[in-house]
């Protein structure tokens, strides 16, 4: 199985984001200052994310008193650039470089916190991608649901790999973290 695949969103009516759908070019409106009578805004461009909010809440977005504020959403940094530890660079994040070795442990899904969606050559020219991609699940964070389009979609991941993904992330934001005892 592989694990994405293109839906057909068909009119505009019917367009709506779902969880596990891949949307390029959104933003994350790190800081918004009004000094002076000048806005500044200090915002980060994504080339791609993978939506994580459920979709039965994405649903909801027509009913005013259950409408959603915001869309969940995860960065997938390209493979290549992750491996050269350069995926952080637009963040202003320094990283090492990833050897194969550990590459192979995270697709294992030996490391709670990184996940890799491996797409095959097939699938990188079907749907106009770069490359495979590595889900850090510690930036997360939400963008206004007006960022979404049909324009700005790409592809979906099946509902197998959409619900390991989500599984993944509730297992990284519910993991405890315990202090070290000395002794």
């Amino acid at each position: 199985m592989k694990p994405c695949k293109k839906f057909i969103k068909q009119s505009a009516k019917e367009f709506r984001v779902d969880q596990g759908d891949i949307y390029s070019n959104i933003s994350f409106f790190k800081c918004i200052d009004i000094s002076s009578g000048n806005l500044n805004l200090n915002k980060l461009d994504f080339s791609n994310v993978l939506v994580l909010s459920q979709t039965c809440d994405l649903c909801r977005e027509s009913e005013k008193e259950n409408s959603i504020l915001s869309v969940l959403v995860v960065p997938l940094f390209p493979l290549e650039e992750f491996k050269l530890g350069k995926h952080l660079e637009g963040l202003g994040v320094e990283t090492d470089s990833v050897s194969t070795k550990v590459i192979e442990r995270y697709r294992k899904k030996e490391h709670v916190r990184y996940r890799i969606i491996d797409l095959d050559e097939e699938e990188k020219i079907k749907y106009h991608l770069e490359d495979s991609f590595v889900i850090d699940f510690r930036y997360f964070f939400t963008a206004d649901i007006s960022q979404f389009s049909r324009k700005k979609y790409k592809i979906s991941l099946n509902n197998l790999f959409r619900e390991d993904i989500s599984q993944s992330f509730s297992n990284y934001l519910s993991r405890i973290g315990l202090p070290e005892i000395k002794k």
